[in-house]
């Protein structure tokens, strides 16, 4: 097999975790290449709804070398506006990337990685930085190949004036019950859209805005404690919805509410608890699965949350490939950016070190 160049580092996803990495490998001297399926460092955000917002103030998703205006500092970026960032950044840090490169499969030959995009890339490590918003989830719920309406993911879901139903008080069923099902749910319910939520348990709601605020640089310096000294407690990350005017308009009864779907007919749902009701268009804010099907040739077995086995970033029975920007890697906030940000450095180290030992 003739291999033109070896790459210390190949990452797969030129999103957070992807650059994160990318900079501090090349802060620690390694030569790291990035191969991101878009057609821009940071392009699934750009996809993301218009009416997105990071979760947490600009302080704490700040990436690189954490540079940040104090007038930025509590201030919640739209997704839109962190695209741009992560495609300045990248620039400004001449970080290498090829773009348009959808990955197809991962292999190993002896003690190097070949990475297949079309093009062949090499690499004495690979980082899978792929994240999830690439493989949204639908529930398989009966009857719903055959619905009459539209049924769209969150993922193809843009804002109000986008959707393919436009007609007054058109009647919109959102299935789920976290961050993006409020999101989407306020949305449509301002943009004079008749909103119900399927929820198959009870709505967990988050704090109210403002108590947010407040309590932001305390919350963030005791998660930073827990982070460091609880090393072991690797706790899902899947944030509740927002507790402001979601909360509000659920209760007031403007979004309505309903337990979980038993089958679609027609235009119809019939929900778990025996009722019916007809609808314009159904909206599946079910979340994403982790974008690892390219690791396919490799037969990995996969946990219930969609991840192979993993110590670490490490996969155990595959030396010299990683995991990064997925939940529940190193600390409870390893899906989180201020996480990334840390498990960037981390990893660097780690490859850094494993690079070393090799080389001996």
């Amino acid at each position: 097999m003739k291999i033109d160049s070896v790459h210390d580092v190949l990452i797969i996803g030129a999103g957070p975790a992807g650059l994160s990495l990318a900079y501090e490998c090349g802060r620690r001297g390694l030569q790291v290449h990035i191969v991101e399926a878009g057609a821009a460092p940071g392009a699934a955000w750009r996809r993301m709804p218009t009416g997105l917002r990071l979760l947490s103030p600009w302080y704490q998703n700040v990436l690189f070398d954490r540079r940040w205006r104090l007038r930025d500092l509590f201030r919640l970026v739209p997704a839109g506006e962190f695209a741009n960032y992560l495609d300045a950044e990248a620039k400004r840090h001449a970080l290498s990337v090829s773009v348009d490169q959808v990955v197809q499969g991962v292999s190993k030959h002896g003690d190097i990685w070949i990475v297949d995009a079309g093009s062949r890339y090499y690499a004495r490590n690979v980082v899978c930085a792929s994240g999830y918003y690439s493989k949204p989830y639908t529930p398989t719920i009966e009857g719903q190949h055959s619905l009459t309406i539209p049924q769209l993911h969150f993922n193809e879901y843009v804002s109000p004036g986008a959707l393919p139903c436009q007609r007054r008080n058109a009647r919109v069923l959102i299935v789920g019950k976290r961050i993006s099902a409020g999101q989407a749910a306020v949305e449509l319910a301002d943009a004079g859209f008749g909103v119900t939520l399927v929820c198959r348990s009870a709505i967990r709601f988050a704090r109210p805005p403002w108590l947010q605020t407040l309590s932001f640089p305390l919350y963030f310096a005791f998660e930073d404690w827990v982070a460091a000294k609880r090393t072991d407690w690797l706790d899902d990350s899947y944030p509740p919805m927002d507790g402001g005017r979601a909360a509000a308009l659920i209760r007031s009864g403007i979004i309505s509410t309903r337990p979980g779907v038993r089958a679609f007919s027609g235009n119809a749902a019939t929900f778990t608890d025996g009722t019916q009701a007809a609808f314009d268009l159904v909206l599946y804010a079910t979340g994403f699965r982790p974008a690892l099907d390219y690791l396919g040739e490799l037969s990995l077995p996969l946990a219930a949350n969609g991840l192979p086995r993993t110590e670490g970033f490490a996969l155990p029975d595959y030396p010299g490939l990683y995991l990064l920007g997925f939940d529940k890697l190193r600390t409870f906030r390893s899906r989180y950016l201020r996480g990334i940000r840390e498990d960037a450095r981390v990893l660097a180290e780690t490859i850094l070190a494993e690079l070393g030992r090799r080389s001996v």
